[in-house]
């Protein structure tokens, strides 16, 4: 049996943000049920870039001003003649099934031949809802981007067959907009790749507890943590460290304090998680479920996050989770955990990990996954 994924995330290029992890784990899914030969990867690209043996890569529009007038014309990113692209080669390949990794591609779902073929529709997160997120929250400028997404994912619910969505939530909103009812609630999952062991201590003397925060330079990410570093740090006993892809933008944002270090994009997130006492997430804005969120849990790590951050994970009564949605709960809890941080405290939260193991290692899933793609 043959099946095209058909995805918006690069993530052969990169995994530095949480769609594309999530997209990658889709991928491997698949190849672990059909074979790897036997699913073709196509990935949407704004990149110039040359086709391999194993993907196929189509080119969408890069260019702001050509982006906008596709969301006027309802397409997502890619021309008429790049739509025709996609769906006359999807139409010539001999593939059983479509898996479309994200709910915006209505467009190709609708032509008369991919919409006759067995298909399974994945949701990121519920674009209608999310853009218009964006819309409130950020710029009224994304209305043309609502709209098309409101627009095509109309359309996936209506010509897809069997759906997928990461959480309670997206399969409520899914039903109230669409009146769809999702087949399946898979939520963010990773494989276990920490190397970590019994010498995760805080052996090394600090003064400070040791706050991490992990997250690429997106509106969402670093909205809520200007916010955190205005209003939270001047007033905590810690220190902050920030990674991730082109955080060190950051730079230009805010006035420097002495308890907050930006190292932006780095090579490597395992040695940063392993010396950090706990991770910060204060998310305010988004759709779907975050990665970064299930990766702080892998690694066994404190958490100290907004219910947005949280949302879709089953952490009550886990301890060393910890919610906060103001200013004063963010430095209460963080500056009760650092009294009662020691140098002897272990730096990994059994717990936490506990929680990781249990319900959001990706082959806790595979089984169910399968039943549903076949």
């Amino acid at each position: 049996m043959k099946i095209l994924f058909l995805t918006r995330f690069d993530f052969i290029e990169s995994k530095s943000d949480g769609g594309a992890v999530c997209a990658f784990r889709n991928y491997s899914m698949l190849s672990n049920i059909y074979g790897k030969d036997n699913v073709l990867l196509c990935i949407l690209t704004s990149d110039s870039k040359s086709d391999r043996e194993d993907v196929k890569y189509f080119k969408i529009e890069k260019n702001i001003f050509k982006i906008y007038f596709t969301y006027i014309c309802l397409d997502e990113q890619y021309s008429k003649k790049q739509k025709r692209e996609i769906i006359n080669y999807i139409c010539t390949q001999k593939i059983d099934k479509i898996f479309f990794d994200g709910s915006t591609f209505g467009q190709i779902i609708k032509n008369n031949l991919i919409r006759k073929m067995d298909n399974v529709v994945f949701f990121h997160n519920v674009e209608r809802q999310y853009t218009w997120d964006q819309v409130k929250k950020h710029s009224i400028f994304c209305i043309f981007r609502y709209f098309s997404a409101r627009y095509n994912e109309r359309l996936m619910c209506r010509f897809g067959k069997r759906f997928i969505c990461l959480n309670n939530r997206d399969q409520r909103l899914i039903k109230k907009y669409y009146n769809v009812e999702v087949d399946m609630v898979l939520p963010i999952t990773l494989e276990d790749s920490f190397r970590g062991g019994d010498n995760d201590y805080s052996d090394d003397y600090r003064s400070q507890v040791q706050l991490l925060y992990v997250g690429s330079y997106l509106a969402h990410n670093y909205t809520g943590l200007i916010w955190f570093i205005e209003k939270v740090m001047p007033y905590v006993d810690a220190k902050l460290t920030i990674i991730g892809k082109n955080m060190e933008k950051l730079n230009s944002k805010i006035s420097h304090t002495d308890n907050v270090c930006i190292l932006g994009t780095v090579k490597e997130l395992e040695q940063y998680y392993v010396k950090a006492d706990a991770v910060v997430m204060p998310v305010f804005m988004g759709g779907g479920m975050k990665v970064k969120t299930a990766e702080a849990f892998m690694y066994g790590k404190n958490i100290f996050a907004s219910k947005e951050a949280l949302e879709g994970y089953a952490v009550d009564g886990v301890e060393g989770i910890f919610q906060c949605d103001s200013q004063e709960e963010f430095i209460k809890k963080i500056n009760d955990y650092a009294r009662n941080c020691s140098q002897k405290t272990k730096r990994i939260n059994e717990n936490v990990r506990k929680l990781f193991l249990d319900k959001y290692c990706t082959q806790i899933y595979l089984k169910q996954f399968q039943n549903i793609v076949k």
